[in-house]
């Protein structure tokens, strides 16, 4: 049984601030589940705690053989880190797995074709999107497979009635800046309350706000106060049971991104395992994990329009969001980690 060594950025015991750690943190956890020995190098804030990393790589990964070793990061990081092992030649005396994050892989992978003989010894590589695997293969990599964002998917629990009668609970559940949507719902439910459909929906914005040169903060908090159905909650750590659980409290989560390196969701996955169907824009990789008007509805990205007019059916067709709901139960299954790892990393144990 080979020893397990895990590198990416983690930030192990504190909230997750990204798509990133909050997929990495799940797969540690899973990982130190298994009967078999392993150690996770967290590369979060590496410069700050160089020497640390690179003592952990020294002992952990360099001069090591017949070890699993699984990264998890974004392209770029992963390119410098592979270059280090190759040097090394951790790469021919290891199995080496990259878990791809974020949506860029293939592009930079094409504008750099230099990279392809380092990522053709790898043992296997993972793009959450099916549309990037084609991409990346149609360059010539061959070691490649599609594994989605991962989740431990609970059992289901069948949603057969809405949060509260005659009343829509949405959720934005994302970082908090204009690119994510904020502003684009902001104006959905300016219009939807002009409308007079305030007192029938309800939005609950949670996430971070990234560091604010703009005051970007101080506008969104005050465009936010001017409207009674509409709250920021802060932060909701979905990766606690706790913070699972609250979501069961929502019946649609809202989702209008357009970040340029937008990959396969994790929070669009947290939403479908809670059986909540997602309004999403049709933007990157969205369309692979929502399915129009069967787990969710899908809109025209940066069209805060369109937003309204799905979320005005919502409201006006609370049917439509049950029925929504029992599909999102049935597409979680296949986001299960314990399934996705069994068939990638630990297929030949």
């Amino acid at each position: 049984m080979k020893a397990v060594v895990f590198i990416g950025g983690i930030n192990q015991h504190n909230q997750p601030r990204g798509g990133e750690e909050a997929k990495n943190q799940k797969l540690v956890k899973y990982l130190k589940s298994l009967n078999r020995p392993c150690h996770s190098i967290d590369t979060h804030n590496w410069k700050r705690r160089f020497v640390r990393v690179c003592l952990s790589l020294g002992i952990y990964v360099l001069g090591q053989r017949q070890k699993k070793i699984i990264i998890s990061a974004s392209d770029e990081s992963a390119y410098k880190l592979l270059k280090l092992l190759k040097l090394f030649r951790v790469l021919r005396r290891n199995e080496v797995h990259y878990f791809v994050i974020g949506g860029d892989f293939a592009r930079q992978l094409a504008k750099h074709q230099h990279r392809l003989s380092i990522y053709k010894a790898l043992t296997g590589i993972y793009p959450e999107s099916r549309a990037m695997v084609e991409e990346a293969k149609a360059l010539g990599l061959p070691n490649l497979r599609h594994v989605p964002n991962f989740r431990e998917v609970p059992p289901p629990v069948l949603k057969t009635q809405l949060t509260e009668e005659g009343i829509i609970h949405f959720i934005y559940l994302a970082r908090i800046t204009p690119d994510k949507g904020s502003d684009l719902l902001l104006e959905a439910c300016e219009y939807l309350n002009k409308k007079g459909f305030a007192s029938k929906y309800k939005v609950d914005f949670y996430g971070f706000f990234h560091p604010d040169p703009d005051q970007y903060q101080e506008r969104f908090s005050a465009r936010l106060m001017q409207s009674t159905n509409v709250t920021y909650k802060g932060f909701l750590d979905v990766n606690t049971i706790a913070g699972f659980q609250a979501l069961f409290y929502y019946d649609v989560l809202l989702f209008p991104t357009y970040w340029a390196t937008e990959g396969y969701s994790g929070t669009l996955i947290d939403a479908l395992s809670a059986g909540i169907p997602a309004i999403a824009s049709d933007w990157n990789y969205n369309s692979e994990l929502v399915q129009d008007n069967y787990n969710g509805k899908l809109i025209a990205p940066k069209n805060a329009q369109a937003l309204a007019k799905a979320m005005q059916t919502m409201i006006t067709e609370p049917d439509c969001v049950l029925e929504l709901s029992a599909k999102a139960f049935e597409s979680a299954k296949a986001f299960d980690i314990k399934d996705l790892l069994g068939q990638t990393v630990f297929a030949n144990d």
